[in-house]
């Protein structure tokens, strides 16, 4: 009675243990969530940029209809012919595989199938006995709640295949370079039998061992039916080769950038780049840097852009990743620089919005700008002084002194806040601290940033957000009036206005419609060009790692070269159509010098844009003529100019007739003024000094007799005025009778 007590205990123990066992153990599969995977970054037509691996492993998980049934027949027959028969244990491979150890006093063949192996992939179990065990309850349990496929599915995708390569989706990249769909029967069977000891059988991989486990596989397979006699035959023929495992990393500064801006990414993810593209646009920019590297450059980057979706279609952070002594690693897309000029058309854009219009006159004249860090004498690019010039002149010449003045008229602040707005938000000191030299490119942003900026010109004043994910969302915002962008964008490709300072033929001509802008850096030490057509926004940037001056090399030399060629590439099969003028847009025939409508006395004129409403009213008062008597025994008509004071000093070095200059030159001061703007008829009766110009300075020289230090004073009358009488620092001077 004792004993059967014992027995009943043990038994009951033993029960409960099993029992204990059984509901201690998983039940379930890991959710595809839960799986660490590899992310697999695409390029837009579906080629592998780079495969990053995640936690030491490349991993991309398949669905079960993403791998050919080939290969999975191929996997069954390798591992477990008795697949679909067992639920999860195969006693009769258990019992065949302990006769087979005993008999030969060691280890022989596994009874694993495919279940209990899943088992120890998904929970990392040992392959100790007390593992074993556990790894039969598990298999037990995962088929009484999963089906064979999706236990065969997980088995594919976590099986390892040496080094950090987990499943068939990345063994099929690794070991033939191909897609798993893509696999012939003898790689299929090959990929199969490597499962087992991929590291011995890859390092020997021409050995009679592989080609024949490799051949006995495919004679199973004909066996089970997959296969007919021809296609086994050729599978059996067919060389063994295996790729070496390169991982693939194409655009690596794109891929890097995108890793850090989602680091949650996983599996295989397609972005917006044009892998082609990208390799040719590497290419140029590698060229172009071996090109004028003489002259310190051994950096650029360039982005392009699709104008109407945002995507990035080809970023090159660097000319080569891989050279350590330039920094290739440095990702110049996303670097801080000065931009120099380039950021020009953010002043004159918030001026339009303003009230300017593209006639408006802005001086080009010297100027002291007073800033935080002292006293500012800027100076334009050729080191010349130009007077009054157009807003249009004023941008497509990228000259300093209008820029520096329409910032000042606008507010420093008012223009850091309106850069912000366009994307330039790496601007992040005071208007204080920037002053108007902001203008002039003087705070620090990025190329990516710049992109974002004049894409939003390209789309007449709608900004969308730069995308590098094929299916991520398009945000748009409205930032300026589509006439104000267009007037903008119609400056910018205009090769007549920036030819003064570019000349007519120069890297950012094209045989089709281009607006572009360069920017030079103080020192020459950055050059930038950013431009568009009516499908693509381009970005370049040329510079030293280290920040260090450039040698004679400026944004039309430097990154100009570089942008065009780029443009020219990804202009490819593109039509190049410009978009039309939006609604609200007028055009006016104007006098270039003054910017108002042509008056009479104009001897040239241009054709200008204006929003509706805005085109000026008046007629050119700058070109004017007189009606002189006793001009070498004739009466004539003498066309002259006259200029705001401000610009006297200018017009007096400059080939512009004066009124006295006209008169001395064509009648030796002889002639009598009879009338002035002949053309209305009306009588001459100002009176006017007209030299010495307003706000002449004069010096007396020590050195010379005073009686030889003379000034000249010339006037213009009415022929009614026979004298005048002078007053020099508020005393009278003599009465002088005028000849007539």
């Amino acid at each position: 009675m004792r004993r059967k007590r014992l027995v009943i205990a043990l038994g009951l123990v033993a029960v409960g243990g099993v029992c204990g066992l059984w509901w201690s153990q998983p039940a379930t599969l890991p959710s595809a969530a839960a799986q660490s995977r590899s992310l697999i970054l695409l390029d837009r037509h579906g080629s592998v940029l780079r495969d990053i691996p995640s936690e030491s492993r490349r991993m991309s998980a398949l669905h079960l209809d993403q791998i050919p049934p080939l290969l999975q027949q191929a996997f069954i027959l390798a591992e477990d012919q008795r697949f679909y028969l067992h639920h999860g244990v195969d006693l009769r491979a258990m019992v065949r595989a302990g006769w087979q150890d005993l008999r030969h006093a060691r280890v022989v063949s596994g009874a694993s199938t495919l279940t209990m192996q899943s088992a120890r992939l998904a929970f990392g179990l040992d392959r100790g006995w007390v593992d074993k065990l556990r790894q039969v309850v598990i298999a037990l349990r995962l088929e009484a709640n999963h089906n064979k496929g999706e236990i065969l599915e997980y088995y594919l995708n976590h099986l390892p295949f040496g080094g950090m390569v987990y499943g068939v989706g990345q063994a099929c990249q690794v070991y033939f370079a191909t897609d798993c769909a893509r696999l012939s029967a003898s790689q299929a069977a090959t990929l199969s039998v490597l499962a087992r000891a991929p590291t011995a059988l890859v390092s020997a991989q021409q050995s009679v061992a592989l080609r024949a486990r490799r051949d006995a596989l495919l004679a199973r397979m004909h066996d089970a039916g997959s296969l007919d006699d021809a296609s086994t035959q050729l599978a059996q023929a067919e060389p063994l080769t295996l790729d070496h495992f390169q991982p693939v990393f194409y655009a690596p500064h794109f891929t890097e950038f995108m890793q850090t801006r989602f680091p949650d990414l996983q599996g295989r993810v397609r972005t917006t780049l044009d892998a082609t593209l990208q390799r040719d646009v590497q290419a140029l920019v590698h060229y172009h840097v071996e090109r004028i590297k003489a002259k310190h450059v051994n950096a650029a980057a360039v982005l392009v852009v699709n104008n109407h979706d945002g995507a990035v279609l080809a970023y090159v952070g660097s000319p080569d990743y891989n050279d350590v002594q330039d920094h290739g690693q440095v990702d110049y897309v996303q670097t801080q620089r000065q931009p120099g000029s380039s950021v020009k058309p953010f002043t004159y854009a918030l001026a339009l919005k303003s009230g300017y219009t593209l006639a408006s006159i802005i001086p080009d004249m010297p100027r002291v700008f007073t800033t935080l860090a002292g006293v500012y004498r800027p100076r334009n690019y050729s080191g010349r002084f130009s007077g009054p010039r157009r807003l249009r002149e004023a941008l497509a010449n990228s000259l300093n002194i209008p820029a520096l003045y329409t910032a000042m008229e606008l507010g420093p602040e008012q223009v850091l806040q309106f850069y912000r707005r366009m994307g330039l938000g790496s601007l992040q000191q005071t208007s204080e601290h920037y002053g108007p030299g902001i203008t002039l490119g003087n705070g620090e942003v990025s190329l990516w940033e710049m992109v974002q900026a004049y894409l939003a010109l390209a789309r007449q004043g709608v900004s969308i957000a730069v995308r590098s994910l094929i299916d991520a969302p398009m945000q748009t915002q409205r930032l300026l009036d589509p006439q104000v962008a267009y007037m903008l964008s119609d400056v910018l490709r205009d090769p007549l206005a920036r030819e003064d300072e570019f000349g007519r033929y120069n890297p950012l001509t094209f045989d089709y419609p281009v607006a572009a802008k360069t920017g030079t850096s103080t020192d020459f030490r950055d050059n930038w060009v950013l431009g568009y057509s009516g499908e693509l926004t381009v970005g370049v940037w040329v510079g030293h790692d280290q920040s260090q001056a450039l040698h004679q090399v400026t944004g039309i030399t430097g990154a100009g070269p570089l942008f065009h060629d780029v443009m020219q590439r990804a202009m490819q099969g593109r039509t190049g159509a410009w978009p039309p003028p939006p609604a609200g847009l007028v055009r006016k025939t104007i006098c270039p010098l003054s910017g108002k409508l042509r008056g009479p006395y104009c001897e040239t004129a241009v054709s200008e844009l204006f929003v509706k409403g805005h085109a000026p009213t008046a007629h050119c008062d700058y070109h004017r003529a007189v009606k002189v008597a006793h001009c070498h025994g004739r009466t004539r008509r003498l066309n002259y100019t006259t200029l705001p004071s401000e610009y006297s000093e200018w017009q007096h070095s400059s080939n512009l007739p004066s009124l006295h200059q006209v008169v001395q030159q064509e009648c030796d001061n002889q002639a009598v003024i009879l009338s002035g703007d002949v053309g209305d008829g009306a009588s001459f009766r100002r009176l006017e000094i007209l030299e010495p110009a307003a706000n002449s300075l004069f010096a007396i020289d020590p050195t010379i007799p005073r009686e030889r230090q003379q000034l000249a004073i010339h006037i213009m009358r009415p022929l009614s005025l026979t004298s005048i009488t002078w007053q020099i620092n508020s005393q009278t001077q003599a009465l002088r009778q005028l000849k007539p």
